[in-house]
């Protein structure tokens, strides 16, 4: 039986529009610093993606966490949000 969710990861097309939002709409609270990576090899492998670029943050809304990651790199497939 699932009693709740604790994290949920989401893509987004452009992070700091959807933290905006999310702040507007939700109130969640900003979990640490806004991070990033580009070229790094460890996550590259972990993500089987050479040369990724991404940037994330972390929201939490009462006991769940939702992380919104931003891919810079590689480009995405479709234009459309």
């Amino acid at each position: 039986m699932i009693s709740g969710i604790l994290h949920v990861a989401v893509h987004v097309r452009d992070l700091d529009t959807v933290i905006n939002f999310c702040r507007d709409a939700f109130s969640p609270q900003l979990v640490g610093e806004l991070f990033a990576w580009k070229n790094h090899a460890f996550i590259d492998t972990i993500l089987d993606e050479p040369n990724s670029a991404e940037r994330a943050s972390m929201l939490m809304a009462g006991t769940c966490y939702a992380e919104m990651l931003q891919n810079s790199a590689p480009a995405p497939e479709s234009d459309r949000p």
